[in-house]
């Protein structure tokens, strides 16, 4: 799954679904508010979730960057067996120069595997 990130954007993320147990990756497109690519090189990127409607992270993942303004988040089977139900989930870039922002949020289901 790759979504597009615009600092103009909240609540803009695809909303995403997935088995639990499985491995999934999020792959975020960062662009600015005129669609321009924004640079990550140097950024920390990193990701969290959290039960919808609530503030409590579940889990916390620092991201990979792949390119220039793309990075992505692995999810392991590990960390989501245990998840059902629906959750916000946060990217969030940390440049060097000290701004931290969280471009969007999105909503991911997570369903249980059939056993």
């Amino acid at each position: 799954m790759t979504t597009r990130l615009t600092f103009s954007d909240l609540n803009s993320l695809n909303e995403i679904s997935f088995i639990g147990g499985s491995t999934y990756t999020i792959k975020f497109v960062v662009t600015n508010q005129s669609g321009s690519s924004v640079d990550l090189t140097g950024a920390t990127c990193s990701w969290k979730l959290a039960p919808f409607g609530s503030d409590y992270v579940i889990l916390s993942k620092t991201g990979s960057i792949v390119s220039t303004n793309s990075f992505e988040i692995i999810l392991s089977p590990d960390e989501t067996s245990d998840l059902s139900g629906k959750y916000s989930h946060q990217p969030l870039i940390l440049f060097p120069s000290g701004v931290t922002i969280i471009p969007a949020q999105g909503i991911i289901t997570v369903v249980k595997g059939l056993q």
